[in-house]
């Protein structure tokens, strides 16, 4: 019985060791394939004119403090870090996506704390201090700008994928978009199941008012750019707000009043694979708002997927929502844009889950990762 113990063993560690080098040496995970910069100049400087690959730039926003000063659950500024930790986890299937047709950089994170000018005589003795709200946003827009000035040289094969922390984020990155193209006019979509509208508090901004912001800005009314409010929730909105966005001229998109009962094309080309109300009702909104504007800015709340699917957020989805088959058909459709120069996702918690929630945006942004490198 020993000898046949012993011979099982030696079976079992040659075929363990097996695994290890296939682990080792086989198997690919996204974190591989996302070149992390500290240097955006050096970056872009080394970039062709003539370059054949699509470029994503993740940028990190991690702060929560609208949320808060919303009275939401806290916990969004962790966001940023727990993507990138599951991105390292996340086995993908092929290496031609990521080593011919798309790369990917990380610039990291907002900094979330100043530190003394160095020209300051007494900087040694001053100690760093955490950034305010309205300086991240300055900070985050200043960023973003830098990246943008860049998409104007390599004809919309530059996109950003910036994820939060709270959604007030939102603004804050339009502001940016704004800043680069000044005379463009802009189609922006928030995939919310709330408008985003909402008055300040106190005069100051937090996670339900960015869009009133940009409706409010100068340089939107200027161009007569568009708004479109994809999944909004008759629960979670109120009168008040719905004139406010009436009157500005922006187009709702109820999820049960005109997503469910959205009539479905089982006529469309097969190739298309989009199969759900969401996904289809979608692609005929942002194919006409793409005729009408010139950039295409996403903006996805997260808190907008039903909480079976994404029970960490800071406020979830009890009742309705959008289903997860919704939520990757719309990032797909998303991602083919031609004129999409920006896509946000916010409001993912992981203090309050991470695994569930977390993988399933590691899932979207690959799918956003995948359908970005088709265009041609």
């Amino acid at each position: 019985m020993d000898n046949c113990y012993q011979e099982d063993l030696k079976k079992y560690q040659n075929n363990q060791n097996i695994i290890d080098e296939f682990v080792l040496h086989d198997e690919k995970y996204f974190g591989q394939y996302i070149q992390y910069v500290e240097d955006l100049q050096s970056l872009v400087s080394s970039f062709r004119p003539d370059m054949k690959e699509n470029r994503i730039f993740i940028t990190g926003f991690p702060f929560d403090e609208g949320t808060y000063r919303n009275g939401g659950r806290i916990g969004a500024e962790q966001a940023p870090k727990s993507f990138r930790d599951l991105l390292q986890k996340e086995k993908i299937y092929t290496d031609v996506l990521f080593e011919q047709r798309l790369k990917i950089y990380d610039l990291g994170d907002i900094p979330k704390q100043k530190y003394p000018d160095e020209d300051d005589e007494e900087h040694e003795h001053i100690r760093a201090r955490q950034l305010t709200l309205e300086e991240a946003h300055l900070s985050q827009r200043q960023k973003l700008g830098q990246i943008l000035d860049y998409n104007l040289q390599f004809e919309n094969r530059v996109v950003i994928f910036a994820i939060g922390g709270s959604n007030d984020q939102s603004y804050c990155n339009v502001q940016s978009i704004f800043d680069c193209f000044p005379d463009k006019k802009i189609g922006v979509i928030n995939i919310d199941s709330q408008f985003g509208v909402s008055q300040l508090k106190g005069n100051v901004v937090h996670n339900g008012s960015p869009f009133r912001l940009m409706l409010e800005n100068p340089v939107f009314k200027k161009n007569e750019s568009k708004f479109i409010q994809f999944g909004a929730k008759g629960s979670n909105c109120c009168q008040e707000d719905y004139e406010y966005l009436k009157q500005k001229g922006a187009q709702i998109y109820w999820l049960e009043k005109d997503i469910r009962r959205y009539l479905l094309n089982k006529n469309k080309n097969q190739e298309d694979s989009l199969t759900t109300q969401a996904g289809q009702l979608f692609e005929d909104i942002l194919n006409k708002l793409q005729q009408e504007c010139d950039k295409i800015f996403i903006s996805l709340d997260v808190e907008s997927i039903n909480a079976k699917f994404c029970p960490g957020v800071s406020s979830p989805s009890v009742t309705g929502g959008l289903s997860d088959l919704e939520v990757v058909e719309i990032v797909q459709v998303a991602a083919k844009c031609k004129k999409l120069i920006m896509m946000d996702l916010s409001e993912y918690n992981p203090a309050v889950e991470s695994q569930r929630t977390g993988r399933f945006i590691v899932n979207l942004f690959y799918q956003f990762s995948y359908f970005f490198s088709q265009q041609r």
